[in-house]
């Protein structure tokens, strides 16, 4: 149980940057609309994702960072995958709630 916590603690601290991408990208492109969180959704699960993990990589505060989670048993491998499988939950809760919202206001 332990481990979740250690797991959602290395999501938490990606995810400023992740987010941020994403809506700057959705925002510069369709400006607010409906489609927005759509497109939010889409590039906080490849694109956000993508750079949130090599600005990760290259900052030089949090070297360490990666040996206090491989002696506590995670692996950099298995840290992703993590933060990849809640990202994909998370955009495609996001779309699903898009789509309901979508055809909620069209009705």
């Amino acid at each position: 149980m332990r481990n979740i916590g250690l797991y959602l603690y290395y999501y938490k601290t990606t995810l400023l940057a992740n987010w941020s991408v994403s809506l700057f990208v959705a925002l510069l492109f369709y400006g607010f609309s409906l489609l927005t969180i759509y497109i939010f959704s889409m590039f906080s699960m490849t694109l956000g994702f993508l750079i949130s993990f090599l600005i990760k990589q290259s900052s030089f505060i949090n070297k360490e960072e990666y040996y206090f989670f491989y002696n506590m048993g995670i692996t950099k491998v298995k840290l992703i995958i993590f933060c990849s499988v809640l990202n994909i939950i998370f955009a495609l809760l996001l779309i699903i709630g898009s789509n309901y919202g979508q055809q909620y206001f069209n009705n």
